[in-house]
């Protein structure tokens, strides 16, 4: 992919590929498209969580409400924050035409050693029945502990999985009651919240 060359000699690297029930320019620059993910705050349509979450999460985490104004999208240069504290992720490449982003996401260094680095590259392509996938490759850099590195696709996929529902997610569709998977899910993203909150404060 076009951001391999940011990042040459990875120590991990790995593909996530998700099927999106939504036709490509829909998924790529819709209302939930993933290129205007980002903070609700800079005008953006948030995490891109599906809506379930809504009423577990606190405000700052929520995506964009459904009566709210249509969110603009990412540009060349915007900052998107991946909750680590310190962290600057920045958006490098986004091609309208090959419906393909790629973020550079820069660690605070610790203990006089360089933070982890990595770039996540987003593509938008068509599937069937007027459906896309979504493709995300992730190259990782500094990696402290390669050994426990190796839960950090599965971490992914399963991040992944919730941004492909938070680019699916209709507003106007009636909602079915949720499984107790996902309301385990739903409660297990509050608590990560929280915790980010507090690092924050201690910061």
């Amino acid at each position: 992919m076009s951001g391999d060359a940011i990042i040459a000699e990875p120590d991990l690297v790995w593909d996530t590929t998700l099927p999106v029930a939504k036709p490509p320019d829909e998924a790529w620059a819709g209302r939930y498209g993933i290129t205007r993910m980002g903070s609700v705050q800079d005008g953006l349509a948030g995490p891109l969580l599906p809506r379930r979450f809504d009423p577990v999460l606190p405000p700052h985490m929520r995506s964009l409400a459904k009566d709210a104004p249509a969110p603009r999208r990412l540009r060349l240069g915007d900052m998107v924050p991946d909750g680590k504290p310190g962290s600057i992720g920045t958006v490098v490449e986004l091609d309208d035409e090959r419906r393909t982003m790629v973020i550079d996401t820069q660690w605070p260094s610790k203990h006089d050693k360089p933070g982890l680095r990595y770039t996540w590259q987003l593509n938008v392509i068509p599937y069937k029945d007027n459906t896309s996938l979504l493709v995300a490759r992730t190259r990782m850099v500094h990696v402290a502990h390669k050994t426990v590195g190796r839960v950090w696709p599965l971490a992914d996929w399963y991040a992944m999985r919730l941004i492909a529902e938070g680019v699916e997610r209709d507003d106007l569709a009636p909602e079915a009651p949720p499984t107790l998977c996902r309301k385990l899910g739903a409660y297990a993203m509050v608590v990560a919240g929280q915790l980010l909150d507090k690092r924050r404060d201690r910061h």
